[in-house]
């Protein structure tokens, strides 16, 4: 990775297969194949906001990787330090659409190369002002939480800005203790991203009361919480509102990581919470808007357009 990073994120890339059209998947002949990994999404959004951005993970030495790796390439992304692995394949996923736009997922993952990181992937600078990663990898096996641990472990030695999406996947988890395993990272963060959902399982509850308590316990000072009708970030000068943008819904995958990925945008460009969560929430319906995982992630003038909309309500 070069100096002089932005922002540099770890995780897993893969290749989703998009439908063609709504029903069971034995019934479906065509797809879309694009690109989708929660910390791809980010690396790409990041780029497409301006920022110098690096991902680093593992693919296989397949055609599925180096349609992972040319995607961040074409958009910006440094991924020199990304490993492409002989001995596994690159994850993919299927999407199932059912009326009324209900989507379910299929992932082929098991024994994959983006759950094979290692100490040996931790071979990247960590001079990047902020370090983003997320609770996906720490649930895909073993090494690649200790991978994830350590990384996190070095990022709060050396100084740089650590921000943790929870992105809790119970599929994942398979039964684990999710305060157990996804708990101590969050704790650890300086910036911490999570839905309302996740905020009621690790906090007790999903309103900014305990949200707060939970941030006693932590280094975090910042901690977004996100939801289908609105925003809040829970920080030192108390909480700040957003609601979402309505919008309608043609996919709701990477609504999440283009929201983080704006808010660490605003953050980076030093703008108040407030405006943060704006874009935040906007990044999140651009996303939505328009089908695909990285695909999706909202382009500068489209953000802008839709967080500077005047009939929009601030609170």
């Amino acid at each position: 990775m070069a100096e002089g990073l932005d922002v540099a994120t770890l995780g897993e890339g893969l290749v989703v297969f998009d439908p063609a059209h709504p029903g069971p998947l034995r019934h479906v002949a065509a797809f879309t194949k694009r690109v989708a990994g929660a910390e791809v999404n980010v690396a790409v959004a990041l780029a497409r906001l301006g920022h110098r951005t690096a991902w680093s993970g593992r693919v296989g030495a397949d055609e599925f990787g180096a349609q992972v790796l040319g995607m961040l390439r074409a958009e910006g992304v440094d991924v020199s330090r990304a490993q492409t692995d002989p001995d596994a394949p690159t994850g993919i996923y299927f999407k199932e659409w059912s009326a009324p736009r209900r989507l379910a997922a299929a992932f082929y993952r098991t024994g994959a190369a983006g759950g094979r990181l290692a100490a040996g992937d931790l071979d990247h600078s960590l001079s990047a002002r902020v370090l983003h990663l997320t609770g996906i990898p720490v649930a895909l096996s073993d090494t690649a939480a200790d991978t994830v641990r350590t990384l996190a472990d070095a990022a709060v030695a050396r100084g740089t800005l650590l921000s943790f999406d929870v992105n809790m996947r119970h599929r994942l988890l398979a039964g684990r203790d999710p305060q157990r395993l996804l708990g101590p990272l969050a704790r650890q963060a300086d910036l911490l991203f999570m839905s309302d959902a996740e905020a009621a399982v690790l906090t007790g509850g999903d309103d900014p009361e305990h949200v707060r308590r939970f941030l006693a316990t932590a280094r975090a000072r910042t901690a977004v919480v996100h939801g289908e009708h609105g925003c809040y970030a829970v920080h030192d000068g108390g909480v700040t509102e957003q609601d979402a943008f309505p919008v309608p819904v043609a996919d709701p995958v990477g609504a999440g990581d283009a929201f983080a990925a704006a808010f660490l945008s605003g953050l980076l460009r030093g703008e108040p919470v407030a405006r943060c969560l704006r874009l935040a929430s906007a990044a999140g319906a651009c996303a939505v808007s328009v089908p695909g995982d990285a695909e999706s992630m909202p382009w500068p003038d489209a953000l802008a357009r839709l967080a500077d909309r005047a009939d929009h309500v601030e609170r």
